[in-house]
């Protein structure tokens, strides 16, 4: 089963105590395809501050309720770093997000999220870091200004579901939505809505046959034919998990 990327939004966040608002946008990596935030909308709560949640943080998805449970507080949400959202995301504001929460840095690692293969919500987040010694703080601190030299890779699922889907022999639709794994958070699948090129709707390509993506242009780049898209598996509603 799958999480849809399009079935997220509007979705309302639940944390321990309370709701803190909704789910306006997602932000995946576009070196590992990855989902790594929910674009958060406080509304009322928080005026006009959107915030992120990463899927370390996410206990569960109730997709008939369109509800996101977090294992956080709104305390621990209202004193969060500020993040412009609709700015690209630094990788040192990234930093701060994830001490603030104590989740994992997912690029400082040999596997998809750092020391593993899963974020927090599969297992149990680690308890409260000990203080460090001087010398471990000084080298720590170190490290986190050589990453935080980084370039961030996060992209807006919003924006890419607009581009057009490039094949060998030219465009064959444009990118509808993202199908998630619900324990990785990696996008699997990209669903892409064939309607003006072809008959037959919305159909299913795996993210291993994407080549490339041309960001200037707003094309993704796949390695099929127009013909073996319009014979991938049809795009079907009921393998989203509830």
């Amino acid at each position: 089963m799958l999480y849809s990327a399009e079935g997220l939004e509007d979705s309302i966040i639940q944390a321990t105590d309370g709701e803190i608002g909704s789910v306006t946008d997602v932000l995946f990596d576009d070196d590992q395809w990855t989902i790594r935030y929910l674009v958060v909308d406080t509304g009322n709560w928080l005026t006009g501050r959107h915030v992120l949640v990463s899927p370390a943080s996410i206990r569960g998805v109730n997709g008939r309720e369109h509800r996101v449970l977090v294992e956080l507080t709104r305390e621990q949400i209202k004193n969060s770093p500020d993040v412009e959202s609709d700015q690209p995301v630094s990788r040192l504001k990234e930093i701060e997000m994830a001490e603030h929460y104590r989740w994992p840095f997912y690029w400082a690692g040999p596997n998809l999220w750092g020391a593993g293969i899963y974020p927090y919500a599969v297992g149990t987040l680690p308890p409260p870091p000990t203080p460090l010694p001087r010398d471990e703080l000084l080298n720590r601190a170190e490290d986190v200004v050589a990453v935080a030299a980084e370039e961030s890779h996060l992209r807006s699922v919003n924006e890419v579901t607009s581009y057009a889907i490039a094949a060998h022999d030219g465009e064959i639709g444009n990118a509808k939505d993202f199908l998630i794994n619900r324990e990785t958070w990696r996008v699997e699948e990209l669903v892409i809505d064939t309607t003006n090129w072809l008959p037959g709707g919305e159909v299913r390509v795996s993210t291993s046959v994407i080549e490339s993506v041309d960001w200037a242009r707003r094309q993704v780049h796949v390695n099929l034919t127009r013909d073996q898209i319009k014979q991938s598996t049809p795009f079907d509603n009921a393998i989203i998990t509830s």
